[in-house]
């Protein structure tokens, strides 16, 4: 379970729900995480993650660990296991299929380590005031401090009160065992939310610096196993397999066509009472079961109706193929993850934000768009009594900000906005009106000494305010209705309805 800043969009929101799902599949885990996710301006890391422990005789355990092992029932006094932090400078790819944005950081990779984090992994050294280097809790070590292990087989734990441990911990370390692979990232001066908690070798989910353009979606055995040693259960890994036919290992594939499945055995025992299940999400949040059977292979029915299933941020429809059966007297349940691309959609066109532009009686227009199931935004712009039609093509998925003009204040326009994949292609017209002029009263026409005017839309939202200080006299605006009010101080003293 999560709680997420209201300043998060809905793009990075479905990023971590993403992660979550994923990190749910590999843990044998009947207790929920509780992790508060913000999004702030941080000056060098992408992602800072905060742990809350529990301090126990001379150790400290991950609060989620303790309830994991039934060290304790509840959450913490503010309720939560754990804060991840994401920085709102850094250029997030919030994707989560087998497609990246070159420039680009993956969200969903960011977030997996972040949990990684608050379920421990990662020392639980600190750098304090004064550049002094020192357990979180002093005097007291982590079950993850407790792998941590040097070239000479000192242990971190070990060091607990050690005036030496500020060069110790930018010695080689390593996780578990003394080998290349479990090194951990240990530079000099020390870095507080990367030191002791990646390992230095590439490969891992886990490995130091996330790197633009990397998309880890997975979790490898190394991190599993380290979580284990911690006292964290994994699911033991199955000998039954679902084979999706004709579908690549992504699990991407159309929504237009029928799939065929069906499982390999390698359990050395025949498999009984198979039964599947094809599950989806309707845009409400209720999910259906729309296909199940008893058989030995599985096959689901290509999608009629796309407009009825929730999309994630791509504009695809996640599917889940859950298998269960029973083989050497035990249960077992195998699950396999689907993207089902559609035709592309757009969600959302905002209301345009006119600018006028007086030095040649020009306009521009600004609108954010949402969108889905295309990878960029065709943006082709037509101005009335003018010849040619101009085209732009924005690659910013997903949601993406569109600039238009400059039109001339006297002529209406049209923007036409297209996304487009292989199973078609959708267009939305957006409208702008010429610009009308609107009058302000100047400086001259009151003798009151505190005297402004405030103009709002239909929607009462405010458009603009002019103090008699400003010596503004005329305004250029799309048609519309607009409500004209003007103040002394506080005291609304005059009303005006402006239909343009």
């Amino acid at each position: 379970m999560y709680e997420s800043d209201f300043s998060i969009p809905d793009s990075m929101k479905s990023s971590i729900e993403v992660a979550a799902q994923t990190w749910e599949s590999y843990l044998n885990n009947k207790d929920s995480i509780y992790i508060k996710f913000t999004l702030e301006n941080l000056d060098n890391d992408d992602i800072q993650t905060d742990v809350t422990y529990l301090v126990q005789d001379n150790m400290i355990y991950p609060y989620c660990l303790a309830r994991h092992n039934k060290m304790i029932s509840g959450t913490t006094r503010e309720g939560f296991d754990a804060v991840i932090v994401i920085n709102q400078n850094t250029k997030w790819d919030c994707g989560f299929s087998d497609k990246i944005i070159s420039s680009s950081k993956n969200l969903t990779s960011a977030i997996l380590r972040g949990i990684a984090t608050a379920m421990g992994f990662g020392a639980s050294i600190r750098e304090r005031k004064g550049n002094i280097i020192d357990f979180y809790i002093p005097s007291k070590y982590s079950v993850f401090d407790n792998l941590v292990i040097s070239d000479t087989n000192k242990r971190l734990s070990s060091m607990v009160n050690n005036p030496n441990l500020k060069n110790f911990v930018t010695s080689n370390l390593y996780a578990l065992k003394i080998a290349a692979t479990y090194q951990l990232y240990t530079p000099n001066p020390f870095e507080y939310y990367s030191s002791l908690r990646y390992f230095k070798e590439k490969g891992s989910l886990m490995s130091y610096g996330l790197h633009t353009g990397e998309k880890l979606q997975q979790v490898d055995s190394k991190t599993i196993e380290i979580l284990k040693e911690m006292g964290w259960k994994p699911n033991e890994p199955t000998t039954i397999k679902i084979i999706a036919e004709g579908i690549p290992d992504t699990g991407i594939t159309s929504a237009y066509e029928s799939h065929y499945f069906y499982f390999e055995n390698n359990t050395g025992y025949p498999v009984n009472e198979p039964h599947w299940t094809f599950e989806l999400t309707f845009n409400n949040g209720e999910k259906t079961i729309l296909a199940q059977s008893n058989s030995s292979t599985f096959t689901i029915p290509a999608l009629s109706n796309t407009d009825q299933y929730k999309k994630n941020v791509e504009g695809d429809i996640n599917g889940i193929i859950t298998l269960t059966a029973v083989t050497n007297g035990k249960k077992v349940v195998q699950m396999y993850n689907l993207n089902l691309e559609v035709k592309p959609a757009i969600y959302y066109v905002s209301k345009p934000i006119y600018t006028y532009r007086s030095s040649d009686h020009a306009y521009f227009a600004d609108f954010t768009v949402k969108y889905g199931g295309a990878r960029y935004l065709t943006v082709g712009a037509e101005e009335d009594y003018v010849t040619g039609y101009d085209v732009q093509d924005i690659f910013e998925p997903y949601q993406t900000h569109v600039r238009v003009g400059p039109f001339g204040d006297h002529h209406d326009a049209w923007v036409d906005l297209t996304v487009e994949n292989q199973y078609g292609k959708t267009t939305q017209t957006v409208e702008l009106y010429k610009l009308k002029k609107i009058s302000i009263p100047g400086s001259n026409t009151t003798n009151l000494t505190d005297f402004n005017v405030k103009l709002y839309d239909m929607n009462g939202t405010l458009v603009k305010e002019y103090y008699k200080s400003d010596k503004v006299e005329s305004l250029y605006l799309p048609k519309g209705f607009y409500i004209q009010k003007y103040y002394n101080k506080e005291e609304c003293i005059k009303t005006e309805k402006i239909v343009l």
